[in-house]
């Protein structure tokens, strides 16, 4: 997966599966700073595990488009999960 800590960050046409995250925060995608932005196209997170998010965790501002969010394992938050900032 990909730790995002203060900065903009744009994937495209990528594919996470299969991470397991070790902070127990987003095994996809952790994008930890409220500073941070992330957008997100054409991607796929599948079969990720995580006890928050276990495709993303989101603490800055997030866009996902086209992409799909399936089979990811998380023990207390959804697939996606976002503390204060949006996704879109």
């Amino acid at each position: 997966g990909i730790i995002n800590t203060n900065s903009n960050l744009t994937i495209a046409d990528s594919v996470f599966t299969g991470n397991l995250s070790t902070t127990s925060k987003g095994a996809g995608i952790l994008n930890t700073n409220a500073n941070s932005f992330l957008a997100v196209s054409g991607s796929t997170f599948s079969n990720n595990t995580a006890r928050n998010g276990g495709a993303l965790f989101n603490n800055g501002t997030a866009t996902i488009n086209s992409s799909v969010i399936s089979g990811n394992i998380n023990a207390v938050k959804g697939q996606v999960f976002t503390m204060i900032a949006p996704v879109f």
